[in-house]
């Protein structure tokens, strides 16, 4: 049966315990189970439904009841084998179950459930709590340990309560990582394979060929040697032969005594893909796990926090097809916005400048299988912010486990517009936006993070919004088949008459633009009319502002007060407000005042006369004293006030 192994991203960890000499190991562990399986699916008492073990067969096996389990309670030492396999055969490449509650496996496993060739039932002793050591014995032997049979697992790094353990056996890596290898005899033979011991007899005389792959070497290169004993006992080391990338072959001739044939390595870091003693594959493997209490709530391992590696997705209900795909942040400003409603986007929002600052998150896509399966591309640089490594706010390397790489399902319910990402570390949008809260840890990812959608543009915008507790944060998704928007030139122009300009010039900002500095402006012929160009999409309209000599993008005390006047906003600290931009288009402006002429003088309309009447109403005289009016920031009359004793005065 061709068994379909998902790809997973777990945390892996190095093989602790396997015994290894001239006989490639027949039998492997490749599973610790302690599921938390609602007890409506159990067939039998006690809460150990959802306890199991997996092994699975190396090399064809003709009687299974060779070999045994055990389990190692809460770091007590071993308790040596507690389970013994059935006298039946199994095939290489087949992988046996060892459940207490058979039928509740079948039930929570579903379809993969099919994937395991044998289903055996477990005695009592198969009792593991997700901090317990499994052994596997032959011959009453310990071959192979999982864990650490003297430590309780709580808290370490293989502990699996509520949760599994899986070894992927078709993952390389390299010999120091390798349970193959021991501790070699010097500081310059660093790791050693054993080919063949003395006690294994008349098999020991036999030739001897490792075949290793490298796919990577140190620095420094590395070098390999053959260590053997002769027929008069004493030892003998061949001559260093150096490694190379690719298949290298190893050969020992064959001899008429019992005799050890070791194979040494200077170093640790040869990585390998593919190792082989006398024709056989050498399995070892690495582990993986669930998260901790990932099973818990769940009826099926395909929907829980933490799908067994095994098990494919379940099949995905039609309605996905709004989804299927592959997206990008549209890159319009509030493609990314927080604030204390949903769809309210006041506290904080993206701006234009955005998409290029934060380009290496603009440029992350997401995508939608339609088996379910959801991935995160940031090919090796997103948008990291200080609460993930302490590095501050930057374009970096993606921080685990929001990376990307943890496997991910997802399902979309279009009755409720609920999309739920199933896998630790898995989002859109940001990180830290996860469902009640922000996170201040990578430590802290939940297992799943649901958000509401709504489809826009022929669906082909996506919106997502997601509560955090007091607030909600909303993303923008545009899918990568739709045409990028046009994009337009806007010239802004201000005149800067009214104003001394300071020694880092004028600047066009806030708002949709970006920072106090996002778009720099220069005044090349001295007239005091600065200008810069922003490039915008089509349809965008928002905010703005014009800043007089700006020292860092976040120096908003350079802006100009247009407080009170018909041309500032409000609800937006009092900004310009961008008109919809359908076109080039060239703003024309005055510093702190609303003209739109490109000056920054008033003509009093045709026809109209204003008069300002001066009246020394105390009687104690302005001693000569001047008045000055300006209107939008302009001069328009310098008056003279009446001295002491003088009848009011009327200047038109």
């Amino acid at each position: 049966m061709k068994i379909l192994y998902s790809s997973f991203f777990a945390a892996l960890i190095t093989l602790f315990t396997f015994n290894v000499n001239a006989q490639v190991p027949s039998l492997t562990l490749t599973g610790v189970m302690d599921f938390t399986i609602p007890s409506s699916m159990a067939s039998i008492s006690g809460g150990a439904q959802g306890k199991a073990i997996e092994v699975a067969a190396i090399k064809d096996i003709s009687d299974l009841s060779l070999y045994g389990l055990g389990v190692a309670n809460n770091g007590g030492g071993t308790d040596g084998q507690e389970y013994t396999f059935p006298a039946i055969s199994v095939s290489a490449g087949e992988h046996i179950l060892v459940a207490r509650d058979t039928a509740a496996i079948h039930a929570y496993f579903g379809p993969c459930y099919d994937n395991f060739d044998h289903v055996l039932v477990a005695n009592s002793s198969i009792s593991q709590n997700g901090d317990d050591a499994i052994e596997l014995f032959k011959n009453s032997n310990n071959i192979e340990t999982f864990g650490d049979v003297n430590v309780d697992g709580s808290g370490e790094p293989w502990e699996y309560m509520d949760s599994w353990a899986w070894k992927d056996t078709t993952i390389a890596g390299d010999i120091s990582s390798s349970n193959l290898f021991t501790s070699g005899p010097n500081a310059t033979w660093t790791h050693v394979l054993t080919a063949a011991q003395i006690s294994d007899g008349a098999s020991s005389q036999a030739a001897q060929t490792l075949v290793i792959n490298v796919t990577s070497l140190p620095s420094s290169g590395a070098n390999v040697r053959v260590a053997k004993s002769t027929a008069n006992g004493n030892n003998y080391n061949g001559p260093a032969q150096a490694l190379s990338l690719g298949l290298n072959t190893i050969n020992v001739t064959s001899v008429g005594f019992d005799r050890y044939v070791k194979f040494q390595f200077s170093d640790g870091a040869v990585a390998f893909d593919h190792i082989a003693l006398n024709g056989n594959r050498i399995h070892y493997g690495h582990w993986g796990y669930g998260t901790v209490n990932c099973s818990d709530g769940s009826t099926s391992t395909q929907t829980s926090g933490c799908r067994y590696p095994i098990c494919q997705p379940l099949p995905p209900p039609s309605y996905n097809d709004l989804l299927v795909g592959t997206w990008k942040l549209s890159p319009n400003p509030g493609s990314l916005g927080v604030g204390p409603n949903q769809g309210d986007i006041g506290w904080w929002s993206s701006s234009l400048a955005d998409v290029t600052g934060r380009g290496c998150l603009f440029d992350d896509s997401i995508h939608f299988d339609q088996s379910g399966t959801f991935m995160h591309y940031m090919d090796g640089s997103t948008w990291v912010e200080n609460w993930q490594d302490g590095g501050g706010d930057r374009c970096a390397t993606p921080v685990a486990p929001h990376d990307g790489l943890v496997s991910t399902t997802y399902t979309y319910d279009s009755s409720t517009n609920i999309l739920t990402l199933n896998g630790t570390g898995a989002h859109i949008g940001i990180p830290k936006a996860v469902n009640g809260s922000e996170l201040t840890s990578p430590s802290s990812a939940p297992a799943s993070v649901s958000y509401t959608l709504s489809f826009s543009n022929s669906n082909n915008t996506m919106t997502a919004d997601i509560q955090v507790g007091g607030g909600w944060w909303r993303f923008v998704y545009d899918k990568t088949s739709l045409p990028p928007p046009s994009t337009y030139a806007v010239t802004m122009s201000v005149n800067t008459a009214n104003i001394t300009v300071g020694s880092n010039g004028m600047y066009a900002g806030g708002g949709v633009l970006g920072d106090a500095m996002a778009v720099p402006l220069s005044d090349p012929d001295g007239d005091g009319t600065w200008t810069g160009v922003a490039t915008l999409n089509a349809g965008t309209s928002g905010n703005y502002i014009f800043l007089n000599s700006p020292n860092h993008g976040g120096d908003w005390g350079a802006k100009e007060d247009l407080s009170g006047q018909s041309c500032a906003d409000p609800n937006n600290w009092n900004d310009r407000i961008l008109p919809a931009i359908n076109g080039d288009t060239t703003l024309l402006h005055c510093f702190g005042n609303c003209i739109t002429d490109g000056s920054c003088s008033i003509a009093p309309p045709s026809g109209c006369t204003h008069t300002f009447r001066m009246i020394d109403s105390y009687g104690d005289g302005w001693n000569g004293s001047t008045v000055d009016i300006n209107v939008n920031g302009v001069s328009v009359l310098t008056a003279q006030a009446p001295v002491n004793g003088q009848p009011p005065e009327d200047v038109t």
